[in-house]
């Protein structure tokens, strides 16, 4: 098989936020994305997980809530999430 085109999804992915209790506006890249489950786990809980990264000025979550993440960006975030180690940053 022949690779026409191959995604560069680290150089190309990047969401522009703003920490709520220091007011830092930020530039979070697929990376800095973690990922939280529901407290089952479950794809069909009615709570569903969630993105989040943590402020570099005082640690606290901004939660994702743009657009729906690309596969692949989701993806590393939650591999992201399992080598951190229980959500920690």
């Amino acid at each position: 098989m022949k690779i026409i085109q191959l995604k560069d999804w680290e150089k190309n992915w990047s969401w522009q936020c703003t920490c709520r209790w220091y007011e830092s506006k930020l530039e979070a890249e697929m990376t800095d994305l973690r990922e939280e489950q529901s407290a089952g786990g479950s794809m069909h809980d009615f709570c569903p997980g969630y993105f989040w990264v943590a402020c570099p000025v005082c640690k606290h979550r901004i939660v994702y809530n743009g657009n729906p993440l690309p596969k692949y960006v989701a993806k590393v975030a939650v591999e992201q999430t399992k080598r951190a180690g229980s959500g920690a940053t």
